[in-house]
C-alpha cells in the first residue's frame, strides 16, 4: 500500500495551497489562487485539493494522510468534510 500524504498550507490563514506526495514522490502542488485568481487569497484550498487528487486519480477516501502546520487538524478535517464532500473519517491526520 502506497504512503499518500496531502500537505496543506495556509488552510486557515492566507495563501492556501495543497501538495500531494505518493511514496515520497511529488505528484502535484498548487496554490488556491491559481483557480480563484485572487492574489494572497484566504480560506480553505478546496480547488487545490481537488486538483492534486485528480492528478493522482485518487480520492481522500483511499487512506490519505493529511499534514498541516500548527494545531489545525480538527478544523482541517471539518473543512474537508463540509467543503469537499469527502470521507475524513478514513484519513490519518498529523500536525507537523
Amino acid at each position: 500500500m502506497a504512503l499518500t500524504i496531502l500537505g496543506l498550507s495556509g488552510a486557515l490563514s492566507h495563501d492556501p495551497s495543497a501538495a500531494l506526495y505518493i511514496d515520497g514522490k511529488l505528484i502535484a502542488a498548487v496554490e488556491e489562487e491559481r483557480f480563484n485568481r485572487v492574489k494572497y487569497a484566504a480560506g480553505f484550498p478546496v480547488q487545490a485539493i481537488r486538483y492534486c487528487l485528480a492528478e493522482a486519480g485518487i480520492t481522500l477516501c483511499e487512506q490519505v494522510a493529511i499534514a498541516c502546520p500548527g494545531n489545525c487538524i480538527v478544523a482541517v478535517t471539518e473543512c474537508c468534510a463540509s467543503k469537499t464532500h469527502i470521507c475524513p473519517t478514513t484519513c490519518v491526520c498529523a500536525s507537523i
